[in-house]
């Protein structure tokens, strides 16, 4: 489970972070963050093992993850290049020193937009099919999304 912005119950919790439901089950009428996105699988946990299973499933992908500074990253395929278990472990054998992963989709909806005032980007970045016709882009639009946005402090 992805949380964020803890309510001040401890000025040592992270800002936001990803909790390993087998490893600490919550409660989350009882969490100390305000904010929760609960996702399957867990991609790699804080012990750095793998927690998915091999298969031959390729498609594009989102995943958020935490590095051992407290940094949170998001990571986003747009072509069908990794299954889980492959992003599992390119994010294991990266220098981005990741504590834990955690797969948010795959598929049309594993969409990234980033945006600001000098740089806009999107993925998937053209909705065409091979035969080049445009898809129905109504059937492809999240009813749910993950936003970031500066703190104001």
């Amino acid at each position: 489970m992805f949380v964020a912005e803890p309510k001040g119950m401890s000025p040592d919790l992270p800002r936001a972070t990803i909790l390993d439901l087998l490893a600490t089950p919550v409660n989350p009428r009882q969490l100390p963050w305000s904010q929760g996105l609960q996702s399957y699988p867990l991609l790699l946990d804080h012990k750095g093992a793998i927690r998915v299973r091999n298969s031959d499933k390729k498609s594009n992908r989102t995943v958020i993850a935490a590095d051992r500074n407290g940094n949170i990253l998001v990571f986003n395929c747009a072509d069908r290049f990794f299954t889980l278990f492959d992003f599992a472990q390119f994010l294991k054998g990266s220098k981005f020193d990741i504590d834990s992963a955690l797969n948010l989709d795959g598929g049309t909806e594993a969409q990234l937009m980033v945006k600001t005032k000098d740089f806009e980007y999107l993925s998937p970045g053209s909705w065409e099919n091979s035969i080049g016709n445009l898809w129905d882009l109504e059937a492809y639009r999240l009813p749910t999304v993950v936003g970031v946005f500066p703190r104001r402090e």
